[in-house]
């Protein structure tokens, strides 16, 4: 029996369909995947940049701390560092999956604030600090845990993508 031209367009019809389904498929693939790129991208130059703001941080704090005279420049200028880190882990929740990595992040900006204002800071400092010292060893260890915890929220984003 010879295919009908009803048979004929049905046939027609049922192949432009699957081809404009198979197109917003790709299409839609291709918008989530440069989405993901882009969000992992932000995440991780975010995270290297407060990496490096950690850095200049510990070195303004170990110089704040073995400084004979109290400097209410510096002291403001320490506290605004730890709050700009801190409101930008914070505002990654948003772009992360992964919320424990955020609030680890988080929970090592504020043991680094509390390490470096806790003690010696503000109205107590009282004159310098000599190496070795406790306070200037806990800074230094809760800039390094601070650092770990960026470099984990920015590599954590390559293990959620797969």
């Amino acid at each position: 029996m010879a295919p009908t031209p009803d048979h004929f367009y049905s046939l027609l019809v049922l192949q432009v369909l699957g081809l404009i389904l198979g197109w917003v498929i790709v299409h839609k693939l291709a918008v989530d995947r440069d989405l993901n790129k882009e969000r992992r991208s932000l995440v991780s130059e975010a995270a290297a940049a407060q990496i490096e703001k950690v850095n200049s941080l510990l070195i303004d704090a170990r110089k704040y701390h073995t400084t004979t005279e109290r400097n209410e420049e510096v002291e403001q200028a320490i506290k605004m560092a730890l709050q700009d880190i801190a409101e930008s882990v914070g505002a990654l929740r948003e772009f992360v999956k992964d919320g424990a990595v955020v609030k680890r992040a988080q929970g090592a900006v504020k043991s680094l604030r509390i390490a470096i204002t806790g003690r010696h800071f503000e109205d107590e400092h009282d004159g310098q600090l000599r190496d070795p010292h406790v306070i200037l060893e806990t800074i230094a260890l809760e800039s390094l845990r601070t650092k770990r915890a960026l470099l984990a929220l920015q590599h954590v984003q390559y293990r959620q993508s797969h």
